[in-house]
């Protein structure tokens, strides 16, 4: 498995881009169909193109299954065009990174193995980007994604990360979204109303998620329209990655050995994208306090495992 940090002038971006790649080597193109299936991994707010790098097992995962990952560098930005900006992430995601990294690398053109995925402000900007692009995108993978489109209706004041001023500098008019080019849901409606084939879609979401709430009136909007899709809550999970270390479980550190604040055995709180597997605890990597923290061992095996099971699910490998 190699591992590529490239730059490139991007027309969309109007500046220098850059992405990470796991690109699998060292396997015989004939057993393995190359060229390369694609998952196109978009990191949640604070993070950047290393999110997934360092804080997951995504390199073992993809390793295993021959699968080529490409980890964009998205900013805060919600995967959102500004134009005034030049900031078209969007556009960039959708259409122009695509295209430049099936000219460098020897990926797959075919719909069914071009995937898009992504947690937090992540998974809305997968949400959103794979079924604006939806015929470029043959599966979407979104973990507690924020959905924050009706909230932000009512949204007030300067503090916390997703506050007011903020807000409007992403979204624009906050009373005005639902029902627009910015609306997942809406999206998720015109395109079966196209009668295209629908992208395969997972969605999760930890049972003490703060986002929980809006992932399941997704989740439910979604088989009203007779759309398929693979639901899955997580319990004791919640939404990590806007706390900071006093409010973090594993803002004390880790433990050495033992039953601690990270320790699968804790039952420590999470995004919710990993689920119990084998009636074992699951366990992944957490945003703590501006740093990810990963415990020895635990965090390998279990991931992958998380990430195995929302493919098959996806049914985009044999089970």
């Amino acid at each position: 498995m190699a591992f590529l940090q490239v730059d490139y002038k991007s027309k969309k971006l109007g500046r220098k881009a850059h992405f990470n790649v796991f690109l699998p080597m060292d396997v015989d193109p004939a057993k393995t169909g190359a060229p390369f299936r694609t998952l196109y991994l978009l990191h949640g707010i604070y993070g950047n193109s290393t999110s997934w790098v360092t804080s997951s097992c995504i390199q073992r995962y993809a390793d295993d299954r021959n699968l080529c990952v490409v980890m964009p560098d998205g900013e805060n930005g919600f995967y959102l065009d500004h134009p005034d900006y030049m900031n078209n992430f969007s556009h960039w995601i959708g259409e122009e990174l695509v295209e430049a990294t099936r000219a460098m690398l020897p990926l797959s053109p075919r719909w069914a193995d071009t995937w898009i995925g992504g947690f937090s402000m992540g998974g809305y900007g997968a949400l959103r980007t794979g079924l604006k692009y939806a015929d470029t995108f043959g599966g979407i993978i979104a973990f507690s994604s924020a959905l924050l489109l009706e909230s932000l209706q009512n949204r007030t004041g300067t503090a916390g990360p997703m506050n007011e001023p903020y807000a409007r500098a992403m979204f624009g008019d906050l009373d005005h979204l639902v029902g627009t080019e910015l609306d997942p849901l809406q999206l998720a409606r015109e395109r079966v109303q196209s009668g295209k084939a629908f992208p395969r879609l997972y969605l999760s979401c930890g049972e003490q998620d703060f986002l929980l709430a809006d992932n399941e009136k997704f989740h439910q909007a979604l088989k009203d329209l007779g759309v398929e899709h693979a639901w899955r809550t997580t319990p004791r999970r919640a939404h990590l990655g806007l706390l900071g270390a006093g409010d973090s479980p594993c803002g004390a550190g880790l433990d050495a050995g033992g039953a601690g604040p990270c320790s699968p055995e804790s039952g420590s709180a999470h995004s919710g994208f990993l689920k119990d597997i084998d009636g074992q605890s699951s366990f992944a990597p957490s945003f703590c306090g501006g740093a990810f923290l990963r415990p020895p061992k635990t965090c390998a095996f279990l991931v992958v495992r998380g990430f195995s099971q929302s493919i098959q699910l996806l049914a985009l490998e044999a089970p």
